[in-house]
């Protein structure tokens, strides 16, 4: 299994206003690496 770094981030207040919060994207990441044997050790 690899271990991998996610990031995260927002940059205009658009994009938190229509539903993509950095919690969103840490869903996604998770999913992602789940789906694809990736060991998720953090996240910057």
């Amino acid at each position: 299994m690899i271990n991998v770094l996610g990031y995260i981030r927002v940059s205009t207040v658009n994009q938190v206003k229509e539903g993509y919060s950095l919690g969103e994207q840490l869903d996604e990441i998770e999913k992602f690496c789940s789906a694809n044997g990736y060991n998720l050790i953090g996240y910057i």
